[in-house]
């Protein structure tokens, strides 16, 4: 398990905040595994972060808002003694919402797969 909060507050020459540069982050996540059988594992995880800046855009009452989510599955045999496979799936997802109402919100989903081979001698 993990997580965090940090806030960073950047001032100008004038000691007067900049909102542009200050925000604060948090992020929370972990992972786990679990034997399913004596040569079965099964392994998950997800870890997600978000972000809020200081910024207010003239007439908005939200501040830009990022944030990222991000986890995966992942299923593991050991096939006589040596060869191990491993198969893993995975998600993201990226999201902003913009301060000024005149910014369309975006976001971006990627999945993923693969097969890992790893043989041991």
């Amino acid at each position: 398990m993990n997580g965090a909060i940090a806030t960073q507050l950047v001032k100008n020459g004038f000691g007067q905040k900049t909102p542009e540069a200050s925000f604060k982050t948090i992020s929370v996540g972990g992972f786990a595994n679990f034997r399913l059988a004596e040569l079965v594992l099964l392994g998950v995880g997800v870890n997600w972060t978000t972000q809020t800046d200081e910024f207010l855009a003239p007439g908005s009452s939200d501040n830009d808002f990022t944030s990222h989510l991000q986890g995966f599955g992942a299923l593991q045999y050991l096939l006589g003694g040596q060869l191990v496979i491993k198969g893993v799936v995975g998600y993201a997802r990226a999201f902003f919402q913009p301060s000024d109402p005149a910014v369309a919100t975006w976001s971006n989903d990627m999945y993923s797969g693969r097969i890992q081979l790893m043989y041991l001698y």
